[in-house]
């Protein structure tokens, strides 16, 4: 995961690669062509993972079936849904 910033926006772009390096410089010089700048922040994020589930069980069921299996919040919307956070 890297952040660039250039002049008027700042964004993160996130590459699937065989050689990072490679990744890492060929993103590098496509910023630095627009007076940007480069860093790597993998370290600041925790990659995280929401789950939607649609069902008439009550909170209390859903709840402990979400923990046991890993979850680390549930939250039950007002559509009746629940957001099940996990780490992905």
């Amino acid at each position: 995961m890297h952040l660039t910033r250039d002049p008027a926006d700042l964004d993160y772009s996130e590459a699937l690669t065989d050689n990072k390096t490679r990744t890492a410089g060929s993103i590098k010089s496509a910023v630095s062509k627009f007076d940007g700048s480069f860093s790597r922040v993998l370290y600041n994020f925790v990659r995280k993972g929401v789950i939607v589930i649609s069902t008439d069980l009550p909170y209390d069921v859903v709840f402990e079936q979400t923990i046991d299996l890993g979850a680390e919040d549930l939250e039950q919307t007002d559509e009746g849904t629940f957001k099940v956070h996990s780490l992905a």
